[in-house]
């Protein structure tokens, strides 16, 4: 079989290796978890490791894979491309006997490593983000399963706002920076493809400090929900005269505003303010039981939803090779496609292009001293 494998940090080279079974014929099955343990990402590799390791062993304690021991073993990607050819090379040579691979959480260099699983037909499962590029280029790739959606911050406010009744008037209200004005265009694109028409816009210099007529404009517009592309300073100012001339109007935000010195002010506005962020356990109840270490980070959540991300492949896996009871690719991805896998992200399945259907983003709220899911998981 000729599997291809990087040779470069940006090229493909062709090699000609035997295949080798994925599993040694006794004893413990080998999986790859491949992770930035050097470089400037080697802290978030080091929490995905032990995400990695805690999950193993909760799998083993259950009764393993086929009745078998699993064994983890760490392979560094770096977080870059010449770091990630290597870790390929590592995992796809003629020695190597591992039966999945999980991790690369950096979704930049996933485009250039897939190809190389996918020729070598080794099950890959993806945990990081990747960007919507790398996505649609790896749709056609087969062996490689994505965990988390595309995190699409437009399409979660989007998806939020399902719950208004159609024809219900939405405000984007937006400050002059190029990040609020991409946000707010690719908020209208997601309105306008869920057949919610075109929201009004209205605009704010960074600085200002008086809102009121911004507000009444809305309110004269008869807006039901406001959707804020904004930074701390202004957004305090704005949900400040809301609270004074129009309390009846809800408001989603951003990420921009789950920073430190936002948390007081979302405390006073937990009624009234919800912030997309990633899913944490907090999210899955599941995973609060069985994984307790793993606490959602109010200052970095994003992290935390990685590890769970790795915790969530590890089991969809092992899942579907105990329910084929083997090791071979064509089985295990047959059972992956065939219906729905208990994980530590709730109750997921694949797509035939590999697409989790496990939610990347959520709305949360302020409360207790930390960003919470406004909304328990559809199970």
């Amino acid at each position: 079989m000729v599997w291809s494998i990087l040779c470069s940090c940006a090229t493909l080279a062709v090699v000609q290796f035997t295949p080798t079974p994925w599993a040694r014929a006794e004893g413990e099955i080998r999986i790859a978890i491949a992770l930035p343990l050097t470089g400037p990402q080697q802290t978030l590799g080091r929490e995905l490791q032990s995400a990695a390791e805690r999950a193993v062993q909760l799998l083993n304690a259950a009764g393993g894979v086929l009745g078998r021991a699993v064994k983890p073993v760490m392979i560094d990607d770096g977080c870059s491309l010449e770091a990630g050819a290597a870790a390929v090379r590592s995992i796809i040579s003629v020695n190597a006997d591992f039966a999945a691979v999980f991790g690369h959480p950096c979704g930049s260099i996933v485009k250039s490593l897939a190809p190389s699983y996918s020729s070598a037909e080794r099950l890959l499962f993806v945990t990081g983000v990747t960007p919507p590029r790398t996505v649609e280029t790896t749709r056609g790739l087969s062996h490689i399963y994505r965990i988390p959606r595309d995190r699409n911050p437009a399409a979660g406010v989007v998806e939020a706002l399902k719950q208004l009744p159609q024809g219900a008037r939405i405000a984007i209200v937006r400050d002059k920076t190029q990040f609020a004005t991409t946000f707010a265009q690719a908020v209208q694109t997601e309105l306008s493809k869920a057949g919610r028409g075109t929201a009004t816009i209205e605009i704010f210099s960074g600085g200002d400090k008086d809102f009121h007529r911004v507000v009444e404009r809305l309110r004269a517009a008869d807006t039901k929900q406001i959707v804020l592309a904004g930074f701390p300073a202004e957004a305090t100012l704005l949900l400040d005269e809301l609270e004074r001339s129009a309390p009846e109007i809800p408001v989603i935000a951003s990420d921009s505003l789950a920073a430190p010195e936002f948390f007081g002010v979302a405390a006073r506005h937990s009624a009234r303010l919800q912030v997309l962020l990633p899913a944490g356990p907090d999210y899955f109840s599941r995973e609060a039981d069985a994984h307790e270490r793993m606490q959602s980070n109010p200052v970095a959540p994003a992290e935390t939803w990685r590890s769970l991300a790795v915790v969530a492949a590890i089991e969809a896996w092992a899942q579907a090779a105990n329910r084929a009871q083997s090791l071979t690719v064509s089985e295990i991805e047959r059972e992956l496609s065939a219906g729905t896998l208990q994980t530590s992200m709730g109750t997921i399945g694949f797509d035939s292009h590999g697409q989790s259907n496990a939610p990347s983003l959520v709305l949360h709220r302020w409360l207790d001293g930390r960003w919470r899911p406004a909304q328990p998981p559809k199970r």
